[in-house]
């Protein structure tokens, strides 16, 4: 009973030690498909990966220029180190917004297109120390960039060319095309229906440089929900001038810092502010770690 029980089980041992060999290096070779096939055409379609993706400015090693770092550093460093100083803190550390600002504008320096004027980085510097002069601005978001800040980055790339941002295009030429990834090219300001509104500049916005819009227009006319208007534009808002510590209020919009109102008043008067008195979540509701401080002891 137990040999016939043990004759199916060596049947199929032997089936299995009989069966085809194991595949041949030239069997699997000509088993694969060529190289020119569609799987090989798949694979080189794929979609780049993350990390294959570089930056408009490139990640490139080298000393930073001098005149972008002392430029970079009037406008994004200098406003945080001296509100340290109001606030009683210690010095910040060099901040992302800085250390980018230096690396793109190093490079678009030394790359020639991009001059700094010095006399005007003088100019730039001297009015960020008068604009930061005492406490009295010290408020959540840092004061707006003096206007002898802005404008003296001279491009110098002709139309046509490639460019990283519309700060290197020379005159009032725009760079069309650009994304935080992706070059464009110097040219002059779209007609109506163009397309506008669509792009970013990340030196620009890193160099604070706001007025690019208006010396390096997109449209002749606007724009107007990403298309180039010649309708007349709409009236400009006037920026909303802060008031400094000390000044009367009689809400935290008309100050540097907040306004600071007694109890069953309905003014007070502006004094600095350091940091947010009570903390929220990611929602913006109050936070469990709300300081209990009264708001007139800040």
């Amino acid at each position: 009973m137990k040999a016939h029980t043990a004759l199916p089980v060596m049947l199929a041992a032997a089936l299995v030690a009989c069966g085809d060999p194991a595949p041949t290096a030239d069997k699997a070779a000509s088993a694969s498909p060529s190289s020119s096939g569609p799987a090989a055409s798949t694979a080189s379609a794929a979609p780049r990966q993350p990390a294959d993706i570089e930056p408009v400015y490139p990640k490139v090693a080298g000393p930073p220029h001098p005149l972008a770092e002392r430029m970079c550093r009037a406008v994004q460093s200098k406003p945080a180190a001296r509100k340290a100083e109001c606030c009683g803190d210690a010095a910040p550390a060099m901040m992302l917004p800085e250390r980018e600002c230096i690396r793109m504008l190093s490079f678009a320096v030394a790359d020639g297109s991009i001059t700094i004027d010095e006399k005007a980085l003088a100019a730039c510097e001297a009015e960020t120390e008068k604009r930061l002069e005492g406490c009295g601005w010290v408020g959540l978001t840092p004061p707006s960039t003096p206007a002898a800040c802005q404008g003296f980055l001279v491009g110098t790339l002709t139309e046509s060319k490639a460019c990283r941002s519309s700060l290197e295009c020379e005159k009032d030429l725009r760079c069309y095309g650009l994304s935080a990834t992706q070059k464009g090219k110097c040219a002059p300001a779209r007609p109506a229906g163009a397309i506008c509104g669509t792009g970013g500049d990340p030196l620009a916005a890193i160099a604070r440089q706001n007025d690019v819009d208006s010396t390096h227009k997109e449209c002749v006319g606007h724009c107007k929900q990403t298309r180039c208007n010649d309708d007349p534009p709409p009236p400009r808002e006037a920026p909303i001038e802060r008031k400094p510590e000390g000044e009367a209020c009689s809400s935290d919009g008309e100050c540097f810092g907040r306004c600071d109102i007694p109890k069953d008043a309905k003014s007070g008067s502006c004094i600095k502010q350091c940091r947010l008195e009570k903390p929220v979540d990611i929602v913006g509701r109050p936070s469990a770690s709300a300081s209990a401080v009264p708001r007139s002891t800040r």
